[in-house]
């Protein structure tokens, strides 16, 4: 059979397929935090990569953490402004994990399927 006989593979339609060049992207980083008081020992056990960590997911204008709270009856997913250190807690690092070009009500979507409820603590903005 030659090449000009062989039938085309169908076209996928392009509204099936989302152009990711006119998305915006949003980057997505992850903040480590330091639980333990400040001083020789935190530092040492900083310095050898161990100590009591607390971590925090961030999404565009949004952290989003797990526990590490101190409001009575609060569990769970909860949302901050990005960097806000929990209660002594302080900030050690900032890591890029990636980026996402989902439009943001779909990442609002998905946080929300996977999170639950999030209460949010603090002034968000």
């Amino acid at each position: 059979m030659s090449s000009s006989s062989r039938p085309k593979p169908a076209r996928k339609s392009s509204s099936n397929h989302r152009n990711t060049l006119s998305l915006q992207r949003t980057e997505i980083k992850i903040h480590i935090y330091d639980l333990l008081p400040p001083g020789k020992v935190s530092t040492l056990l900083w310095a050898i990569g161990s100590s009591l960590l607390h971590s925090g997911v961030v999404i565009g204008d949004r952290e989003y953490n797990y526990g590490g709270h101190d409001q009575r009856g609060l569990t769970g997913v909860y949302c901050t402004r990005p960097g806000q250190e929990p209660p002594g807690g302080t900030f050690r690092q900032e890591i890029l994990h990636g980026f996402s070009f989902r439009p943001e009500e779909e990442l609002n979507t998905i946080i929300h399927e996977v999170g639950g409820p999030i209460s949010f603590v603090g002034a968000l903005g």
